[in-house]
């Protein structure tokens, strides 16, 4: 299967509570050729979002209020009602601190602000 069909039908969830950043996002997946993009400004709002439509991956700010994008995994992680569904966590924070809590709650693909198509990309093909 090639790389565009397969993007062709990933359905996308980005969640961020700055609404330029979300948008930003939202053009670097269309460039990329993923059209099928859901948005969500908080992670409650994402949450609801992921309990009514199955999505095929979750690109999630981590500080944001009302449930940061760590307490959105966690949550997703340990609802057995919704299905394991990737995510990558974009965030300013880049100190180890924040690297090592990340991957300590399985986070594995972690992106540092200001976001670049080629490393978004290669983050979501992988």
């Amino acid at each position: 299967m090639s790389t565009v069909s397969v993007q062709n039908n990933l359905k996308i969830l980005v969640v961020d509570d700055d609404e330029g950043a979300r948008k930003l996002t939202l053009a670097l997946l269309k460039k990329s050729g993923f059209q099928n993009c859901l948005q969500a400004e908080n992670g409650s709002d994402a949450l609801q979002l992921l309990i009514e439509t199955q999505v095929d991956l979750v690109i999630c700010d981590w500080d944001m209020p009302n449930l940061n994008g760590v307490e959105l995994h966690n949550l997703i992680k340990a609802n057995p009602a919704l299905p394991e569904v990737p995510f990558i966590m974009i965030t300013s924070f880049k100190d180890r601190d924040h690297v090592i809590k990340a991957a300590s709650t399985g986070i594995r693909h972690y992106i540092v602000k200001p976001l670049e198509e080629d490393v978004l990309r290669d983050k979501i093909e992988s």
